[in-house]
């Protein structure tokens, strides 16, 4: 998720100055610590919960630098554990473990950095739904470097095979498979959004929203051709790509104009 941010920074021109510099340092932070857990992991044979634990006496420095939650950095970090040794997931329950981790964690630190109200309360359905988004956009390019994120257990249950997945067969089970976990991603944005759209009308919401919106935007192209998580190179249209800059408060997502 830190590159997730990362990628998200690089537009944040419509945030204020301060909220844009700790979205920024927040960003850096988890790039940092995961290029050092991957470093000392590689460094130590590969034994990536020893350079988690490392790390783990920092976290209060960071806490105290930038106001982000030691718990919410530790989740991370687990996270990050989960990504590196982790090339398959047993069950949804674990799936949802790994995208609440790693991707959920930090956008709690976002929202909470831009004025979110802490008295909402956390709801990890957008993290999981950025998660899943990405990870079926992703598919077969994952499949390539020996990682299938979707679990093992809807793979049976739809009776999909990791066989026609590698060969690229766009067979009724997969797609099956795609369209649940399209859809429940598409639920989860819905239910995740109401945070994004409580944030401050300071820029913050249309840019929390905006990029909530490019997100559905690859969904929704899924929503419509399943069979495209089978092709090699994926592109958003022009105005896909440009909705974190075009998008306004109040405005439909991208999935509900299509």
């Amino acid at each position: 998720m830190g590159a997730a941010i990362s990628g998200q920074v690089l537009l944040d021109w419509r945030l204020p100055r301060e909220k844009r510099r700790r979205v920024r340092a927040i960003a850096a932070l988890l790039w940092e610590l995961r290029q050092k857990v991957a470093g000392e992991a590689a460094r130590s044979g590969g034994d990536v919960q020893r350079a988690v634990l490392e790390l783990v006496p920092a976290l209060e420095n960071h806490h105290e630098r930038l106001g982000v939650p030691r718990a919410l950095l530790a989740e991370y970090l687990d996270g990050v554990q989960l990504d590196l040794v982790r090339d398959r997931y047993r069950d949804w329950t674990q799936l949802r473990q790994y995208c609440r981790a790693l991707v959920g964690a930090p956008m709690e630190m976002v929202r909470l950095a831009l004025g979110g109200d802490p008295a909402l309360g956390r709801d990890g359905s957008l993290g999981e739904a950025w998660q899943i988004a990405g990870i079926l956009w992703n598919l077969s390019d994952d499949l390539a470097r020996g990682r299938v994120y979707l679990p093992e257990q809807d793979f049976l249950i739809h009776g999909a095979r990791l066989e026609d997945l590698a060969a690229g067969r766009a067979t009724p089970e997969l797609l099956a498979l795609v369209g649940v976990y399209t859809s429940r991603a598409a639920e989860l944005f819905a239910k995740g959004r109401t945070h994004a759209a409580a944030l401050p009308n300071d820029g913050s919401r249309a840019w929390a929203l905006g990029w909530i919106a490019r997100r559905e935007a690859m969904l929704a192209r899924l929503a419509e051709r399943p069979e495209a998580v089978f092709a090699v190179e994926k592109k958003l249209t022009l105005g896909e790509r440009m909705l974190p800059l075009t998008f306004r408060a109040g405005a439909p997502s991208a999935s509900r104009e299509k």
